[in-house]
This record gives C-alpha cells, sequence and structure tokens, in this order.
C-alpha cells in the first residue's frame, strides 16, 4: 500500500492484513538519481507498472490540484498538453 504525505501525515489500515499478510512498512525521503534510473529500467522491463489513475488536458491542471488535494487519486493524475 503506497502511501505518502498528500493525504496528511496519518493513515490507517486493516492491521490484520498487515500482520497475516506479513507486511513491512518502510519510509524514505527521497531518491536520487541512481534511484530514478533503477526505476526507469524495471518500468522499460515491464516489472514496475506505475499506478495511473486517469488523464486529463493540461487546462485541467487546476482539477488535477483539487483531485491530489482531496485525495480522491488512486494512482497518479498525468497532464497531457
Amino acid at each position: 500500500m503506497p502511501v505518502g504525505f498528500i493525504s496528511g501525515p496519518e493513515v490507517t489500515f486493516d492491521i490484520r492484513n498487515f500482520f497475516f499478510g506479513q507486511k513491512q512498512i518502510r519510509g524514505a525521503l527521497a531518491g536520487d538519481i541512481e534511484d530514478l534510473r533503477r526505476a526507469l529500467d524495471l518500468v522499460k522491463a515491464g516489472r514496475l507498472r506505475p499506478t495511473l489513475d486517469r488523464t486529463l488536458p493540461l487546462t485541467d491542471v487546476a482539477e488535477a490540484h483539487r483531485l491530489v488535494a482531496g485525495n480522491q487519486l488512486t494512482g497518479s493524475v498525468s497532464l497531457l498538453p
């Protein structure tokens, strides 16, 4: 379950799923250029698939910000020129 600060500093989840699924929690503030290169290589190889919630025309940038701020996305939003 990806979590970030977009939805605020607190998160809730079903603790049973956490324990019985033998999940882990990891944290990081940022990656470096090598992390980006490794991630792009994984995307190119089809081993990592970014989650895209929707695409919007660039003219709808205010709507994109509203969706992000309202925590109404289950993935990324892409703005198309």
